[in-house]
């Protein structure tokens, strides 16, 4: 369903918008003129990580991806209160992850591969979490230094993938979609 930053629906189509859904993304889509795509969801494994007081921990490489842009919105029920949106805008500010404590995973960049390349990682970062939270050993955490320095370490990366980002994992994402599941886009 296309529609406008009001929900008018912006073409013809026989299905509802979600208010909830709504919310949250119109609040990013109004201040975040850098971003062409959201991407929230309510996974078992970032809803876990979300109710976990510290949030994500910097425990694998993933994690380091997400810290060096990540926000918080504390939780106030179903996102259908409009006054929610300045709230979110102001926790999310100029960053691209978010999570949603006790609610779920946020994502927003300046194209649809690259929201969804992060969304991934965010999503994996929160799986190995857990996964190594529930063998019960003690955690290694990544040393501090190295966290201080996550921001430079992700803008070497992208440099060196050449600014490509998501766009390297998109095409071969869909190619295998075409192959798993033709017509999908019919």
């Amino acid at each position: 369903v296309k529609i406008d930053l009001a929900g008018n629906k912006l073409m013809d189509s026989p299905f509802s918008i979600n208010p909830a859904g709504y919310t949250i993304h119109s609040a990013v889509h109004e201040v975040r003129h850098d971003v062409a795509c959201v991407v929230h969801i309510h996974t078992a494994a970032g809803i876990a990580v979300s109710a976990q007081k510290q949030g994500l921990l910097p425990l694998s490489q993933q994690s380091l991806f997400v810290l060096a842009s990540l926000a918080y919105h504390g939780y106030e029920g179903v996102a259908l209160n409009h006054d929610e949106k300045a709230r979110l805008q102001a926790d999310l500010g100029d960053k691209n992850f978010m999570i949603l404590p006790n609610h779920g995973l946020l994502t927003a960049s300046n194209s649809i591969a690259d929201t969804f390349l992060m969304m991934f990682t965010l999503q994996r970062a929160c799986e190995i979490q857990v996964m190594a939270q529930s063998g019960g050993a003690e955690l290694i955490h990544i040393p501090q230094q190295i966290l201080n320095g996550a921001k430079a370490m992700v803008a070497g990366v992208m440099k060196s993938a050449q600014g490509m980002g998501g766009s390297l994992a998109w095409p071969a994402l869909l190619r295998k979609l075409d192959q798993q599941m033709p017509g999908y886009d019919a």
